[in-house]
């Protein structure tokens, strides 16, 4: 028999039933009959995983070559089912240049990368692609969502803190890019990722 308003979303009551190592049936199996919801579960990177989310991470280093700007792509595919959501990007360009950040839509990944699962508990590669164009003509997309100018060879920090974080869609691309030809970009993204609710793909 169904609970009144029962809840029907899975991973907060996994999180709260291997945390506390609950036996039996769902530990907030429904919401209160009045509002009374109060949602704060974050706990720590160990615990992300009970709640449905996955760590990833991933370096490129692209370039230089002659007549390419060089560039690195972090894409969810369409029809995914999952959500990602970049947590720290960082650059460094060989040459002084404009790096520019590139948030929008687009279905074609560059040369494809390797990618990391930090959880072994998890899977250990990503649903985003991590790709760089290597010998391939950088493609602008999108919008243009930031513009950094380091020095030659000093890092700039893309994502300062988890104010800046976003999430990246099923069909959504992130990319990091140089206005310069014949020059090294050198850097490394975080992520996480969990599969989407059947509510939010509605």
């Amino acid at each position: 028999m169904a609970a009144f308003n029962e809840i029907l979303s899975g991973r907060y009551n996994r999180f709260l039933q291997k945390l506390l190592q609950m036996k039996g049936g769902p530990p907030a199996a429904q919401l209160a009959s009045e509002v009374g919801a109060q949602i704060t579960l974050y706990h720590g990177s160990e615990t992300m995983y009970l709640q449905g989310w996955e760590l990833f991470g991933g370096g490129y280093d692209v370039g230089p070559q002659v007549g390419v700007a060089s560039a690195v792509r972090l894409r969810n595919p369409a029809n995914s089912g999952v959500v990602g959501v970049v947590t720290k990007a960082w650059a460094s360009s060989t040459l002084a240049s404009k790096i520019l950040l590139s948030i929008g839509v687009i279905s074609a990944d560059y040369i494809v990368g390797t990618t990391t699962g930090w959880d072994t508990r998890g899977r250990p590669f990503s649903t985003l692609v991590l790709s760089q164009n290597t010998g391939i003509p950088a493609v602008g997309f999108g919008v243009n969502a930031g513009n950094y100018f380091p020095a030659a060879g000093i890092v700039q920090e893309i994502l300062i803190d988890e104010l800046e974080e976003f999430p990246i869609l099923p069909g959504s691309c992130f990319q990091i890019a140089t206005n310069v030809q014949n020059t090294e970009l050198v850097g490394g993204i975080w992520w996480r990722e969990r599969a989407l609710e059947e509510s939010e793909l509605k």
